[in-house]
């Protein structure tokens, strides 16, 4: 998550980020199983919960701490599906950086040209 969250360099280095994450995410199902493993904690808890002899103090400690273990994971599939769009969109950005400063250098090129022929007609 931290390296999603550094800025994102050059295009071939956001390209592989994407692709990378788009692998973790989709290939590897990991929100899938990020969300399985949320709803299976919650289970466990109030199986834990019901149980004859138990130490309700545990019980209720045990509760809250797979609650908060849940909501770390669903905070954390927000986020990861949040980055997909950040990582999108740089990659969209880029395309049209490099689209303007191709048509700036055939631009420029073109005008050196243009000049050059001038001058040479002048002589």
């Amino acid at each position: 998550m931290k390296f999603l969250n550094k800025k994102q360099g050059d295009f071939h280095q956001t390209e592989q980020l994407f692709n990378e994450y788009k692998r973790k995410i989709y290939d590897e199902k990991l929100v899938i199983t990020i969300e399985s493993l949320a709803t299976e904690l919650l289970h466990k808890a109030q199986n834990y919960s019901q149980l004859g002899k138990k130490d309700e103090r545990i019980a209720k400690e045990f509760h809250a701490y797979c609650e908060n273990i849940r909501k770390i994971l669903k905070s954390a599939v927000v986020d990861l599906k949040t980055k997909e769009h950040i990582l999108q969109e740089t990659l969209d950005n880029w395309k049209i950086y490099q689209n303007s400063y191709d048509q700036l250098k055939k631009w420029l090129t073109e005008g050196e040209q243009i000049l050059q022929r001038s001058l040479e007609e002048k002589l």
